[in-house]
């Protein structure tokens, strides 16, 4: 089921054909320049993780909110300043972990924040 919104989908024009994202799209456009143009209320960052900060200050400076896939960056380079950028438009910046919602996980944060498992030593 499609969400009731109007969905850009932003391309590299050398991409690969395109795959079943392409039918949930309004429209297909090949430049961050035309996306912009759109002024999105929302965007989703899902580019390699070199090109997710060339993507996401631009967005977050016309104040877009943003969903970015993990990791934010390649490098720490900039992402103060789309942090910054994004807290002064009052946006919502969200990178994407998937277990972050997992509920044995938040049991077990939760857990170590009351003090009932003691201190963490090391986790992986």
């Amino acid at each position: 089921l499609a969400p009731d919104a109007d969905i850009t989908l932003l391309r590299r024009p050398e991409s690969e054909s395109p795959g079943d994202e392409v039918k949930l799209a309004n429209r297909v456009v090949y430049s961050l320049d035309d996306a912009l143009q759109l002024k999105p209320d929302i965007a989703l960052i899902a580019s390699p993780a070199a090109f997710h900060l060339q993507s996401a200050l631009p967005l977050a400076e016309q104040g877009a909110h943003l969903f970015v896939e993990k990791p934010i960056s390649h490098t720490l380079e900039n992402v103060d300043t789309l942090i910054n950028t994004c807290d002064a438009r009052h946006s919502v910046l969200m990178v994407a972990y998937n277990f972050r919602f997992y509920r044995p996980l938040q049991l077990i944060k939760a857990a170590l924040n009351r003090g009932q498992i003691g201190r963490v030593i090391a986790y992986r």
